[in-house]
């Protein structure tokens, strides 16, 4: 089987996860996740019906996989891939496509068909997902910023200045951290 194609970034990132201890990137996750999950609780109250579904995200290019299920008291675990786990349904690609879909630069749809990415298992699930990420219009960059509690303004501001070199070295549009309101 050919290894897929990664961007310089997922190389960069691949690099770090391998670097980082997965314990620590996992615990910023689950932490970060919950955060958004609060925040945007009437978005993600859509997945009333499917919080006990488990969705298993694949980042094709990185030695990583996110196992998330919403009613957990872990609603994210980050783990080595592979990792054989359960799942209800399965959303596999390059990180890029991932984050750029994650964050409304590009359409889950339109990266479905020309086959970006890749759907397993329950497509409701997948698609009440889908509907309660663009609700909340997650702006990923503006989300981390926030989780750094005191440190927001500052980190507003690296965002900022880091953004367009992000955006470039992933190959993905990202949104400024200043758009939304706090």
């Amino acid at each position: 089987m050919e290894k897929p194609k990664g961007t310089r970034g997922s190389v960069w990132a691949g690099v770090g996860l391998q670097v980082l201890p997965l314990p620590i990137a996992d615990m910023a996750l689950r932490r970060l996740m919950m955060k958004i999950v609060a925040d945007h609780s009437d978005s993600f109250g859509r997945m009333a019906l499917y919080a006990s579904a488990v969705f298993l995200i694949e980042p094709t290019d990185l030695p990583i996989q996110f196992r998330i299920q919403f009613d957990s008291s872990a609603p994210i675990v980050c783990q080595r891939r592979p990792a054989a786990c359960e799942w209800d349904a399965r959303i596999a690609g390059p990180i890029s496509s991932l984050v750029a879909m994650a964050n409304g630069a590009l359409d889950g749809d339109a990266l479905f068909f020309s086959r970006d990415i890749t759907i397993e298992g329950n497509t409701d699930a997948i698609l009440a997902m889908r509907n309660a990420v663009d609700a909340a219009e997650i702006n990923l960059p503006y989300e981390i910023a926030g989780f750094l509690g005191p440190f927001r303004p500052a980190a507003r501001l690296a965002m900022q200045i880091a953004l367009p070199v992000i955006g470039r070295v992933f190959n993905v549009k990202m949104a400024s951290p200043g758009v939304h309101t706090a």
